[in-house]
């Protein structure tokens, strides 16, 4: 079947297809299986993320709920299988059927993107080109930001900074952490050299490794 096929299909006929498809990809996975306590079901466990200090978990579909509740300023409590689409509101469970199902990355943009990059902001997780990660990996120890990523970011000497990118190539590093020993200003000329942007001229020395 067709994108244009599926998009033809009528919505209740979409959202089955849709949840189907993403059981069927989750069989596939060869890793462990493990029952989540907030819908009811099996994930494989890797989909799995603490929710609090006590190291309870939840399955990625209901993280994701979990985050559509609380951006709606709702603070839900969890309760046994309360979260399995089913027991949810007519909006939610649209979400979750078609959307979620289909592209989870696409689906945490559209309705979670504002809250993502607040808690990204907060947390300094910086997303990256490949090519300055790798760069950066292999013993360039310097990250240069310009004055409105230090405004988002708060770079801050002592603090932790992460680096991610979503397009590593095969053997290398998707994410590295850092501590920030030292920040200081360059001329725009030295930020072109060092990053080809003469915006960038905040440099932050990031030589100590936390990435294992």
């Amino acid at each position: 079947m067709t994108q244009e096929e599926f998009a033809k299909l009528p919505a209740a006929k979409r959202r089955l297809i849709a949840g189907l498809i993403y059981r069927e990809m989750l069989k596939k996975e060869a890793g462990p299986m493990k029952r989540c306590f907030g819908c009811g079901e099996d994930f494989p466990e890797r989909t799995f993320c603490e929710i609090n200090d006590n190291g309870d978990e939840l399955c990625e579909r209901c993280i994701f709920v979990l985050a559509l509740y609380t951006q709606q300023g709702i603070r839900k409590q969890i309760t046994a299988g309360n979260l399995h689409p089913r027991t949810l509101n007519a909006q939610f469970r649209r979400i979750v059927e078609e959307d979620f199902y289909l592209n989870q990355t696409a689906a945490y943009e559209k309705y979670l993107g504002p809250m993502i990059r607040a808690e990204e902001a907060k947390n300094r997780i910086v997303w990256i080109a490949a090519e300055e990660i790798r760069k950066i990996a292999d013993d360039f120890p310097f990250y240069l930001m310009t004055d409105a990523e230090v405004q988002t970011f708060n770079p801050a000497e002592g603090a932790e900074l992460t680096l991610r990118t979503r397009n590593a190539e095969a053997g290398q590093p998707d994410t590295i952490r850092r501590r920030i020993y030292a920040i200081r200003r360059i001329p725009a000329r030295a930020a072109k050299k060092y990053s080809g942007d003469t915006a960038r001229r905040n440099v932050c020395f990031i030589p100590e490794v936390y990435d294992k």
